[in-house]
């Protein structure tokens, strides 16, 4: 009997919590067909109207894109074209220093035989009047030890 009792009670218990849970979901309103085709349009058009504006901004970006690009190409096209410029100028500074360097060069080294053949003309000259001195100090030791010997001794 208790098993009984038990039962009865449990399958009451249940069917109240199933009854609760029917009771707390509410049922859908119908929607009719006519709804649905209504509502699905309104979206249909909303779609477009979005693609429709994807499309424009894309065209828009695409356009300023092209006009950046352009003034882009030009500003690279000026750059390219000072330092061009700018090399030209540097290459003809350098060959100004060359040619520069060139003249300087020569007048040294033009100089510099000046000077070596006026050194060894001294040189010469030295050497001619050593000898020339040499020549004099012997004829005047010469004439010194004859005039010794022909002065009488005092």
């Amino acid at each position: 009997m208790r098993k009984i009792l038990l039962t009865l009670i449990l399958a009451a218990t249940l069917s109240f919590l199933i009854a609760g849970v029917s009771l707390a979901v509410e049922p859908a309103p119908r929607i009719t067909d006519r709804e649905i085709i209504e509502r699905l349009t309104t979206l249909a058009e909303g779609q477009k109207r979005l693609e429709q504006k994807i499309e424009q901004e894309s065209a828009r970006l695409e356009q300023k894109i092209e006009q950046e690009s352009a003034k882009l190409h030009q500003e690279i096209l000026a750059v390219r074209a000072e330092l061009k410029a700018e090399i030209q100028a540097t290459n003809k500074r350098i060959d100004d220093i060359k040619w520069m360097l060139g003249i300087f060069i020569s007048v040294a080294l033009v100089m510099l035989g000046f000077v070596i053949r006026m050194l060894w003309i001294l040189q010469k000259k030295m050497s001619s009047m050593e000898t020339e001195q040499d020549k004099q100090r012997k004829e005047i030791e010469f004439l010194m030890d004859m005039i010794r010997r022909l002065l009488p001794e005092r």
